[in-house]
């Protein structure tokens, strides 16, 4: 007896605490909206300019001597050094930025299409969901064995589409962070 209360409490716990499994819509749909929030603050947050914009602020330097041809070899009398600064570079900086707020609001846009996406998946796959309960309210209720048998193919059927579709939520989510990564890189 105490066995099968400690297994029963083993599985109530891997359902709470395994995500998906014991969530209701209105959860999965909370914690999609808090991941968004948290994926466009960090979209915001990410600076303007990357590390290896940091160079672009640096000059090239050149240096070059020069002496008369027949001095070169000979004993040097004078030795000429010149040194060209180029700041070219410099002007590109604004470029970058503008750059950058284009990738923000391309990657905000991104994630609100992720998001519309993933709720269209958790609808579904709760829409599948409540099916496979009314196929299987059916098929305790049904005493055909050859009817029974048939709506348990459906329930199977529906179980696989059920996890295709957190598969692909969970592809969503992926999508959602490499776009994040991608702007704060």
């Amino acid at each position: 007896m105490y066995k099968k209360i400690i297994c029963g409490g083993i599985i109530a716990i891997l359902f709470v605490c395994v995500p998906g499994w014991g969530q209701s819509k209105d959860e999965e749909l909370k914690d999609l909206s808090i991941k968004v929030i948290e994926a466009k603050q960090r979209i915001e947050d990410a600076g303007t300019y990357k590390w290896n914009d940091v160079l672009r602020f640096l000059p090239n330097v050149t240096l070059s001597r020069r002496a008369p041809y027949e001095d070169y070899y000979g004993p040097a009398r004078e030795t000429y050094v010149s040194a060209s600064i180029q700041l070219n570079q410099l002007f590109e900086v604004s470029d970058i930025a503008e750059k950058r707020k284009t990738e923000k609001r391309k990657a905000l846009k991104k994630i609100d299409t992720i998001k519309f996406t993933i709720e269209k998946l958790i609808e579904r796959k709760y829409m599948l969901a409540e099916q496979v309960q009314k196929l299987e309210k059916i098929v305790k209720s049904t005493e055909d064995v050859m009817e029974a048998a048939a709506k348990q193919e459906q329930i199977d059927r529906l179980k696989v589409q059920i996890n295709e579709l957190q598969i692909e939520i969970e592809k969503q989510y992926y999508d959602i962070e490499a776009t994040v990564i991608e702007v704060e890189g």
